[in-house]
């Protein structure tokens, strides 16, 4: 049998349709933050009314995560993987059309759970093809996708200083889906393994997930929080609380998309050498390292270089996270873990952005960042103490 040490990492057919599957889906997603000061001004929307629309993204990915492996038993995973994409296209349709915020709301509501369902099985079938060379491949694959959300804001804020629409961004996931669909539909992908079982009951009585697993759990739950706070509330602190021009904002949060696949490609390798474990230290040290001076120092090129090293923090935050979280559970309750995995990061996005929104209402955007530097302080505590509870309790 061959050890883990001598697996060679290869990328197949179903990799590489995972991998551009969910830069899709985080193309899609990524949009929605720099869409948001023109939605906003176009429909005359608060601070927390815009913040609902990210809320209703997050319940979604919620009702996702605790609902897609039971749909995965019911309708298997090919289905529930196309399916999923390709609604999630026709909610950034709907999103577009609409003229209330009660609409484009909802379609944020729909991009979520739809959404959701597929990147709960991209999760699934890029740990169960790769087994311990998971940490890579969950890299690679979320460098793609900081590409697919790098090229939102570029496109969102191209779009407008040409006087376009920022509609156009989102009428490029459907041409997305399609093309994809076109060239991998044929792709056969692995079956979970409670496929195989004889009894539904007792597979879906059988997923009770070890207590280690929640306690990463929580720290993504913190890393979402400060990755989507960051996202979501980026290019308005940049404008009302740096005193950059809208445009320019909006196209200077390219320089976090930029740095996220930086330092995804480059924390992928680093997977190789060092634990997950480790890397996720590291990772928050560098995010407090470049916070702090992103949010007190009133210097532009500051401000901008500071970006950029909180980029490269978060970068490896959630892969790695759910690395961690997959390697302590068996292999039958992958679907399950993935799905509450999900259902973590959607209560992070539901909660963060929102409670950072409503607090710019009250206190401005710049006292509101503060919620950033406190959820990066606790994430380094946690991830700390899951790591010694690892330790103890292999």
């Amino acid at each position: 049998m061959t050890s883990p040490s001598d697996y060679k990492f290869l990328r197949d057919r179903v990799t590489w349709l995972m991998y551009f599957m969910l830069a899709y889906f985080a193309f899609t997603q990524g949009a929605l933050g720099p869409i948001m000061p023109f939605l906003g001004d176009e429909l005359d929307l608060s601070y927390t009314v815009r913040g609902f629309h990210l809320s209703a993204l997050a319940l979604g990915m919620v009702l996702a995560g605790l609902s897609a492996d039971r749909f995965s038993r019911l309708i298997g995973r090919w289905r529930l993987f196309w399916l999923g994409s390709l609604a999630m296209g026709i909610s950034a349709i709907l999103f577009i059309i609409g003229s209330r915020p009660e609409v484009t709301i909802l379609a944020c509501l729909l991009m979520g759970v739809t959404g959701g369902q597929m990147l709960v099985m991209i999760q699934a079938i890029l740990s169960d093809v790769h087994g311990e060379r998971r940490a890579i491949a969950l890299s690679e694959a979320n460098v793609t996708a900081a590409i697919g959300a790098s090229a939102a804001p570029l496109l969102v804020g191209g779009l407008e200083r040409i006087d376009l629409s920022w509609r156009g961004t989102l009428i490029v996931t459907m041409i997305a889906w399609w093309f994809l669909y076109g060239l991998f539909r044929g792709a056969a992908l692995p079956r979970a393994q409670y496929d195989e079982d004889d009894d539904t009951e007792t597979a879906t009585s059988s997923t009770a997930l070890p207590r280690i697993y929640w306690a990463y759990a929580f720290v993504i739950f913190l890393s979402v929080s400060i990755e989507w706070s960051m996202l979501f509330w980026g290019a308005d602190f940049l404008e009302n609380g740096i005193g950059m021009a809208r445009d320019n904002a909006v196209s200077a949060m390219v320089i976090y998309f930029v740095a996220i696949p930086i330092g995804r490609a480059f924390g992928s390798g680093l997977a190789r050498r060092f634990t997950a474990q480790q890397l996720l230290l590291s990772a928050f040290a560098m995010i407090i390292i470049g916070f702090f001076p992103f949010w007190l120092v009133r210097w532009i090129p500051l401000n901008l270089l500071a970006l950029f090293v909180t980029g490269i923090g978060v970068a490896n935050l959630f892969p790695l996270g759910l690395s961690v979280a997959s390697s302590v559970v068996p292999p039958r309750l992958s679907d399950a873990a993935s799905g509450r995995v999900s259902l973590s990061a959607g209560a992070a996005i539901l909660i963060a952005p929102q409670i950072l929104g409503s607090l710019a209402d009250q206190t401005g955007i710049s006292a509101a960042f503060g919620v950033v530097a406190m959820l990066s302080v606790a994430a380094m505590g946690v991830m700390f103490r899951a790591n010694q509870m690892q330790l103890t309790n292999p």
